[in-house]
This record gives structure tokens, sequence and C-alpha cells, in this order.
């Protein structure tokens, strides 16, 4: 089988600045399974387009190397086409690998990348922008970009940058204004925070964020119910100490599509952790088991 590897090599994990793991190690815990396979360690900037490439080079599996955005990158090139993709959780949450029960290890997530079992699994998307985990505008979007300024103009950590970030946006208390349209019913509502996931969510885990399946065919909405400064500021803390209880601190909502408007011209939006600007509404969709991904085996 003709296979290529993707990795991302602005990636801490994968260019052996966290854990020693290297194109060579990636190399050898392949042929240890007995394939060869062709690496292709590009920028992040690069993901997308080698990742088309290796589809027009006729690739039979592809597989990526990174985090949830590398992932994320590469199934949208994949998504919609018979190529299984593999997945090697060398990020720093890998929130998709986990709710697929992809191992963490490398040489455990080959295996299952070269020798697991198809799954066919849903995707989202966004004004034609297609994501595997969740998106979200308001709040979220604003503290990433927030906390990546911090981080290239102090040289602060991430998450020192991101609580400084937090502080600041809590000054001015970001509240959208938002027309949102389901079943054919549009409805106004006033949040911080908007929180689309590709397929259901359990927002009462201390793990914000896990999900049972990824191929129901659906979408869930939550919007945050809080307001004012002090209002926000709890709802913070409950995010990051896991007490967020869906019932009370969100409106919930399970959809296959949404509209989701604003008198703004546009609006920053999160994607699988990675921020960029969209022109308003926001359309969203679920894709029903368009993404074709290697999982262990059900014994395994």
């Amino acid at each position: 089988m003709k296979i290529a590897v993707i990795v991302n090599e602005n990636g801490g994990s994968s260019t052996g600045a966290d854990n020693d793991i290297t194109v060579d190690t990636i190399r050898s815990a392949f042929s240890q399974c007995g394939v060869s396979c062709t690496i292709l360690a590009v920028p992040g900037s690069d993901i997308k387009k080698t990742a088309q490439q290796a589809v027009h080079d006729g690739f039979e599996k592809i597989i990526a190397g990174g985090g949830d955005g590398t992932i994320s990158t590469v199934a949208s090139a994949l998504s919609g086409t018979s190529i299984p993709m593999g997945v090697l959780p060398l990020g720093t949450l890998n929130h998709f690998a986990k709710d697929l029960g992809i191992p963490a290890t490398l040489d455990e997530a080959v295996h299952t990348a070269v020798h697991g079992v198809q799954k066919e699994i849903d995707v989202a998307e966004v004004n034609g922008h297609i994501f595997i985990n969740n998106s979200s505008l308001g709040l979220y979007p604003h503290l990433v970009k927030g906390r990546d300024g911090l981080i290239e103009r102090l040289g602060i950590g991430k998450w020192s940058a991101m609580a400084l970030a937090f502080w600041r946006i809590l000054g001015k208390f970001p509240l959208y204004t938002l027309t949102v349209e389901a079943h054919g019913k549009a409805t106004t509502a006033i949040t911080p925070l908007v929180f689309v996931g590709n397929n259901q969510y359990d927002m009462s885990l201390l793990e914000l964020g896990n999900r049972t399946r990824i191929d129901a065919g659906e979408l869930c909405v939550y919007m945050a119910q809080c307001s004012g400064r002090f209002g926000l500021l709890v709802f913070a803390l409950r995010a990051v100490f896991g007490t967020l209880n869906q019932s009370k601190n969100f409106e919930s909502s399970v959809v296959r599509q949404i509209r989701i408007d604003t008198r703004r011209r546009s609006l920053r939006v999160a994607l699988d952790g990675e921020v960029m600007t969209l022109s308003s509404p926001l359309l969203y969709r679920v894709r029903p088991r368009d993404l074709v991904v290697m999982v262990p085996h059900p014994e395994e």
C-alpha cells in the first residue's frame, strides 16, 4: 500500500522538542510494523496543500501526525474521498484521537494507522470550512488571538498568556446579539460564547468536551447563559475546574444545520483551536460519515 505520513514540522512533539519524536523515530515505528511510507514534514501553513497533493499523487492511505489542528487540516483534504486517514496524536491535548480511542503512544498509534479497521465518521463545516471537533465564536476566539499575541510580544508561556488574555477580555466583556435559525425557527440570543460541536459533547464531565460517538449525523449547539462581568468570571472558573452543567449554564440544542447571523459584517471564529475571520452569517452543517479514519479493532 502506498502510504503518506504528513507531519507538522512546526509542532513541538513532531520535531522532538517535547518528547524526542522525530521523523526518524516515526519512520522506524512504521518499519517495525512491516511497512514503508513517505514522510512529508512540512510547515503548518503547507499541510493542506500537501495533503491535497498526496490525494492527487494516488496515495492509498494518508496519515496525519500532529495536534488537532494538523489532523483537522488533513481531514479537510480527505473529506468526501474514500482514502482512509490514520492519526498519530503528537499534539498537547489530542481530543480527536481520544474520542476515537486511538492510542497515545507512537508505536501503538502507528499500529492502529496501519493495521486498524476503517470507520466512517462525520465532519462539520461552517461557511465551507471543515472541522472535526468543534467551532466557537465569542469569548474563546478572542482569548486565543490575545494569547498568541502575548506569547509573541512578551515571550511568556501558553497558560500564563491565556490567563492574562482572559483578564484583559473580561474588562471589555464581549457580548453578542445573534439571530439563530434552526429547525425553521429564528430566535434572538445575547451571549458571550457559542459552541458548535461535531456530534454531541458532554459538557458536565470533568474533562470538558468528551464525545461518545462521532457518527450520529448531528451538531450540538451550546450558548452560554451569563450576564455581567461577574457572571462571565464564574462561567470561566467553572469551565477551568470542570464544573459546568449543560442544563444550567448553557442553552443547548441538537441540529443538523444552523444559521447564526449578527449585525457585524465578520466574526472571529475558532475551528479546532485555529482562529479565522468569517463573513456573517455563519452557516453550520454536519456532513454525515464523510471521512474514513483508522481506529483500533473492537477487541483492542
